[in-house]
């Protein structure tokens, strides 16, 4: 206890002096609740002052704001603004705000990024949430505030995204969206979002509490956890990181690190990874190590072993080696090149967006084709088409809507077997017009009055993995199917908009290996089933 004491003695007086070295060296710094993260934001490097002062009460304007995320994030590529009008190339935040442009934080409304203009909450908490690549927040997490029905529609999702993680507080029982922000607020939200910065090409095995950012490249993490997410920031530009040992608690994201690569040897993240790095392609390097799906928004090497690889944007994937279990393109991403080198493999690939191509000499076993326009050059690779998809080419041959065809080991076509996608049932030679029925899971309609969804439970020895899913004809993307139990066998799926609870719903299930189907139909809660699972 004694030990404890003096430790915390110790620590209180070095904040005490830090505290001590930001106040004298600005004439202005406060003493109330804003001493803390004002000094934290000189010492990060995110505040500078002007005059010998800090201005604390200032309100920022919007170039202002762009500049303090370039420094936290260690931005320096810069995007053109010929687009924009109001931005002289002589202004002192000229620079400023192209980084901003290339990091996709400031986007501006039509050609104009009004960068003098004071910056309210709300913009700024779309920044943020952009900067940090937040899932979009629930709306309905503004109705703990008073005035949370003033948040415009546009920034709703961005908001409510910092609410959920406890970023922001608001005052008083408000968010007051519409107003500016003080300098001294900014810094608060900043040390709410930042825990730890990583500035120098040094090995560091501690991290402190909360979210870690790395904002320089050449830094190795080693026998550590993060509580948080950690961020690899644009800083790394296309230069190196190592992470060895390293558990993250919530997600991985990176935003820099190029073709010299971000080294992960057992690394374990709790929440998967999401890549959007505007400046180069990223390659990353795996090793024992459990990441889990792993969002791409820009061009990614992959060398290593991955589980899950969803495409969310349009950009190129190279897997150079190891496997990459399922890999799956959103209906969003559009014209998505995937190469597989020698040597490497993909297991499953779901192609939902148009204009696809894939194409390596390794090895990509299924292709889902639900989308048109999708080119496929792999060899030993099955292609199943399901209904209504057109413009298919394997081998550089048209294949039809519905057809099922097998590359051979030089790319070309050997054969197809026209409707196998989407028949509900197989035949096998010498059965003369006898089908057997495909029963791969059981589907039944929950209802908890607050919450509805669709349990689909799989045969034993198989996990949703193993097959693709539609629900009325629209394909399900298999991170929206969440796991019920450990192994994937048993998920749930939640209602979308849209959803009726007294209508009946088809349900088909398409086997990745084979692209047989089963089709079932869950009925409204307290009526009998009719017909039969086919």
């Amino acid at each position: 206890m004694k030990q404890k004491k003096w430790a915390l003695m110790v620590l209180a007086t070095a904040l005490a002096l830090q505290s001590h070295v930001a106040a004298v060296d600005f004439s202005d710094f406060p003493s109330d609740w804003s001493a803390a993260p004002l000094t934290r934001a000189v010492e990060d490097g995110l505040l500078t002052g002007t005059g010998g002062k800090i201005n604390g009460n200032g309100k920022l304007t919007r170039a202002e704001m762009a500049t303090i995320v370039n420094r936290a994030f260690g931005a320096s590529a810069m995007a053109s603004l010929d687009a924009y009008t109001d931005v002289p190339d002589q202004a002192w935040y000229y620079t400023e705000m192209a980084k901003a442009v290339q990091m996709g934080t400031f986007q501006g409304s039509g050609n104009q990024l009004f960068p003098d203009a004071e910056i309210t909450r709300e913009q700024a908490f779309t920044v943020l949430a952009r900067a940090f690549l937040m899932p979009a927040g629930n709306p309905a997490h503004l109705n703990a505030f008073s005035d949370g029905d003033r948040v415009s529609p546009w920034a709703q999702s961005s908001v409510a995204a910092l609410v959920e993680g406890g970023y922001i507080h608001g005052a008083d029982g408000k968010l007051n969206p519409r107003s500016g922000i003080t300098r001294a607020e900014f810094a608060q939200v900043m040390c709410n979002l930042v825990g730890m910065y990583v500035s120098m090409p040094e090995t560091v095995t501690q991290a402190e509490a909360g979210n870690l950012m790395v904002r320089t490249a050449g830094a190795t993490l080693r026998d550590l956890t993060v509580d948080g997410d950690l961020v690899l920031g644009d800083g790394l530009g296309a230069g190196e990181i190592t992470l060895e040992q390293v558990k993250v608690q919530g997600r991985l994201l990176v935003r820099g690190g190029g073709e010299e690569s971000i080294y992960l040897t057992g690394v374990e993240v709790a929440d998967g990874v999401v890549l959007t790095n505007a400046n180069t392609p990223t390659r990353i390097v795996t090793k024992d190590s459990s990441l889990g799906p792993v969002e791409v928004h820009s061009a990614l090497i992959v060398e290593g072993d991955m589980d899950e690889v969803h495409v969310a944007g349009t950009a190129s994937i190279t897997v150079r080696s190891g496997k990459v279990r399922a890999l799956h393109i959103a209906e969003a991403a559009s014209d998505v090149q995937i190469t597989v080198e020698k040597g490497a493999q993909v297991d499953h690939l779901t192609v939902n967006g148009p204009s696809a191509r894939v194409d390596g000499k390794g090895t990509v076993k299924t292709v889902q084709a639900n989308a048109d326009n999708l080119a496929v050059a792999t060899p030993n690779t099955k292609v199943v088409v399901s209904k209504d998809v057109v413009g298919v080419t394997v081998g550089g041959k048209q294949i039809s809507a519905g057809q099922t065809v097998q590359t051979t080991a030089s790319g070309s076509v050997s054969g197809g077997n026209s409707g196998n996608a989407g028949s509900g049932s197989s035949s096998h030679p010498g059965d003369t017009g006898t089908t057997e029925t495909t029963q791969y899971c059981t589907a039944r309609m929950i209802d908890l009055s607050y919450a509805q969804y669709v349990v689909l439970t799989f045969a034993e020895g198989s996990t949703v993995t193993d097959y693709t899913v539609a629900i009325d004809g629209t394909a399900v993307d298999e991170a929206a199917l969440r796991k019920v139990d450990h192994s994937g066998r048993i998920v749930k799926w939640e209602p979308e908009n849209g959803w009726k609870l007294n209508e009946s719903h088809t349900i088909t299930v398409t086997r990745r290996t084979d692209g047989k189907q089963q089709t079932l139909v869950v009925h409204p809660l307290g009526q009998a089933k009719g017909g039969q699972d086919a």
